[in-house]
């Protein structure tokens, strides 16, 4: 990818952490429908693979690299609103 300018890695930062915190709520209403519906539920793959995208987020912006920022951005849009 191409330079970015500071404004722009500054935008990308600030919807990631928004999407980040989008994945988080969702992850944390999908842990408590795993709870109730207990051990033998198809939400634990779920859950980790949200897991992940969230870590990757989270580490994209620690480490301010663009290209790794877009594509965890990119990662995390995938997961819907829908419960």
């Amino acid at each position: 990818m191409g330079r970015m300018s500071k404004q722009t890695i500054n935008a990308l930062e600030q919807a990631l952490a928004a999407e980040i915190e989008r994945v988080r709520a969702k992850r944390e209403r999908w842990t408590g429908y795993a709870q109730d519906v207990g051990p033998r539920s198809n939400y634990a793959v779920a859950l980790q693979l949200m897991q992940l995208a969230i870590d990757e987020g989270v580490e994209a912006i620690a480490s301010s690299d663009p290209d790794r920022m877009t594509a965890a951005y990119g990662e995390l849009r995938e997961y819907d609103d829908h419960d």
